[in-house]
């Protein structure tokens, strides 16, 4: 008599079976994505390393990610972009394009020590400067009542979830205001963290406490900061610094909260940590932005605007513009190109704020009234090819209100 096949036992194998060649692959890449700005160098042609992928966004990708670049020798740099630096190349053009006048935007030594930029960030006044425009960077430029360049640097940190959700942004503020006010964990920790009032806000900070605190090599050190800083790459590694920080500070006679306090610290800076240089050349940014916005508010905010802003809607950066002083105007087909302008203390918003408009269309409009101004609606339909939605959306934003007549009355117009 054959026997039926036990399926609980099958089941159980097949399971067993998936359970161990999953713990195998834990950890594997499962798919090639490529990052936002990283760039691969090397000195023979990338194919002496690895064969490449090209995928739908046409850039030839390497088939090993950053860690083994990195293993390898390669050079790997992350070559991002932001609107920031939009913002203050196209400020300075619009300057000198509507006053006349060549700045010199990489003067960041004098913006330091301007006491009219320094008074904005004291008030948190800095809407539409880059990184600390935000409420909450607002709020907290205004609690520290920042007064300096390397301020901003600590505060361009300390804003980080991490730092931030641990507490300790809170206690950096009280400790600015009252340096004398606190007592440090433990004297080493004081002479490492004299410059930041006892409290790691750097990932230069974590390598400092790991190594001349905990007494982990410099190599383990930067591995932690690595972790901290996001780039994790196995659980097993991050236990094992764990366990040899608590084992070196039993060993150095630590308190064994002081211990966990400072690994609680360390830990907040999880996936969410700047290095110095990094606060400091955000900090930069920051004070070219504050220089253009406190000098020349108008022609930064139609920079900001062109640029589609930052952290607000594009309707906050005009009001910005309308109480320093501009008058805003509508899109009008005499006046307007398709980006925002400016003539003087006149901002015609651009074309491209309107929904459904088509570039090409506006392209042609503008270029053809190179020649001679539109008189009417009449004169634009004869002299460019624009279709009926088209010229509807101009109509309905009052595109043609310098002819004097009505949006209303604009269908019983062309019908005489």
């Amino acid at each position: 008599m054959i026997e039926e096949p036990n399926h609980t036992d099958c089941q159980h194998k097949i399971a067993k079976t998936i359970r161990y060649y999953g713990k195998r692959i834990a950890g594997f890449p499962n798919y090639l994505s490529i990052h936002a700005g990283g760039v691969l160098i090397s000195e023979a042609p990338i194919t002496s390393y690895t064969a490449l992928e090209l995928p739908p966004k046409n850039f030839n990708t390497t088939q090993f990610d950053m860690y083994v670049a990195e293993e390898i020798g390669l050079y790997k740099f992350d070559i991002l972009s932001q609107r920031g630096l939009g913002h203050i190349t196209d400020a300075v053009e619009i300057i000198r394009e509507n006053r006349g006048q060549i700045i010199d935007i990489h003067r960041v030594l004098k913006f330091k020590g301007d006491e009219l930029l320094l008074e904005k960030v004291k008030k948190g006044k800095t809407i539409g400067c880059f990184y600390v425009e935000s409420p909450a960077m607002r709020g907290l430029l205004a609690k520290l009542m920042c007064n300096s360049y390397l301020d901003m640097v600590a505060a361009s940190s300390i804003i980080r979830p991490g730092v931030a959700k641990s507490g300790m942004m809170q206690e950096y503020i009280s400790r600015f205001h009252d340096p004398k006010g606190f007592k440090d964990l433990h004297p080493k920790m004081e002479k490492l963290l004299k410059e930041t009032f006892g409290i790691m806000i750097y990932q230069e900070d974590v390598i400092k406490v790991a190594h001349h605190f905990a007494g982990l090599d410099l190599t383990d050190a930067d591995v932690l900061r690595r972790i901290m800083s996001g780039k994790k790459r196995a659980e097993d590694k991050f236990e094992k610094i764990r366990k040899k920080f608590f084992e070196n500070c039993k060993t150095f006679g630590y308190p064994e909260g002081i211990s966990k306090e400072v690994w609680r610290q360390i830990e907040s800076f999880s996936g969410y940590s700047f290095s110095k240089a990094h606060s400091a050349s955000y900090a930069v940014e920051s004070f070219q932005s504050l220089y253009l916005k406190t000098y020349f508010p108008l022609e930064f905010m139609v920079a900001v605007i062109n640029n589609f802003g930052g952290f607000y809607k594009t309707e906050f950066y005009v009001h910005e513009a309308r109480m320093a002083g501009a008058t805003i105007y509508a899109s009008c087909i005499n006046n307007s190109e398709y980006l925002t302008t400016i003539k003087e203390k006149a901002i015609y918003l651009g074309f491209i704020h309107l929904q459904n408009s088509e570039k090409k269309i506006i392209s042609q409009l503008v270029e053809e009234r190179k020649n001679v101004a539109y008189k009417d609606v009449i004169d634009l339909v004869g002299r460019v090819p624009i279709k009926l939605e088209q010229l509807l959306i101009l109509i309905r934003i009052g595109a043609f209100r310098f002819s004097g007549i009505s949006k209303k009355n604009f269908c019983g117009k062309r019908t005489h």
